[in-house]
């Protein structure tokens, strides 16, 4: 006797069930309100922008540099880079390096009052 043909496989048919619908939240929630950060208190100047005043004049001898009167006022941008240097920032926005010891750091806003020497 011949062995009976192997039968027909048949393919699943697709479920017939609906696919779930994806989860919608029963109502839209507003996203959080985004609180504005306070202004920085005005007392506490940001600690990157140190002001410096010259103490001497300064002639630059390189491109790079700023010249510098005595008793002038500057704002610190970088201080005790390599070869005993700062950047600094002018009140005309020029910046340049000038000699550290050149210059005194104040601490905060500048005083009216005449530091002792």
């Amino acid at each position: 006797s011949s062995p009976a043909p192997p039968p027909t496989l048949q393919a699943p048919s697709p479920p017939t069930h609906p696919a779930p619908a994806p989860i919608q939240q029963a109502a839209p929630t507003a996203p959080p309100t985004l609180q504005a950060p306070s202004p920085p208190s005005m007392q506490a100047p940001a600690p990157s922008q140190k002001s410096c005043v010259a103490q001497h004049s300064y002639s630059p001898t390189h491109p790079d540099q700023l010249e510098m009167k005595s008793g002038e006022q500057f704002t610190m941008l970088q201080e005790n880079m390599e070869g005993g240097w700062t950047l600094v920032k002018n009140d005309m926005g020029k910046e340049g390096k000038v000699p550290a010891s050149y210059l005194k750091i104040a601490d905060g806003p500048p005083m009216q009052s005449p530091a002792p020497l």
